[in-house]
């Protein structure tokens, strides 16, 4: 589910860039700055990990899977968009895990673990 900037009320979010996201560099493989400020697009086969208020989106999921994963008491949070569901045995596991949803949750757990999770 994609939440409306007009949900958050008055204030507009703060401007973002694809610096924002706080993540393992080798475990992302996406989470770029999406075209609204405020949010981050994860697409296909990306993975993006946030310790601010930035909104996490994903689109055309189809027959994807998405799998979000929050700490509260941390405040962090992120999303992965897998298009398969192993990696074992396949060239591109290592170069893009969030390809892949085995290794797309052990990096996705990485990322957190590496911006404060608990």
């Amino acid at each position: 589910m994609t939440r409306s900037l007009s949900d958050d009320g008055p204030d507009d979010p703060p401007e973002r860039t694809e610096s924002d996201a706080v993540a393992d560099p080798a475990a992302v493989t996406g989470g770029a700055a999406s075209d609204d400020p405020g949010r981050i697009k994860v697409g296909v086969g990306e993975l993006a990990v946030t310790a601010d208020d930035a909104i996490l989106t994903t689109s055309g999921l189809g027959s994807c899977v998405a799998v979000a994963l929050v700490d509260r008491r941390a405040g962090v949070r992120g999303l992965l968009h897998a298009m398969l569901p192993a990696g074992e045995g396949r060239t591109t596991a290592a170069s893009r895990p969030a390809k892949y949803v085995d290794t797309g949750i052990d990096s996705l757990i990485g990322g957190l673990d590496d911006a404060g999770a608990d």
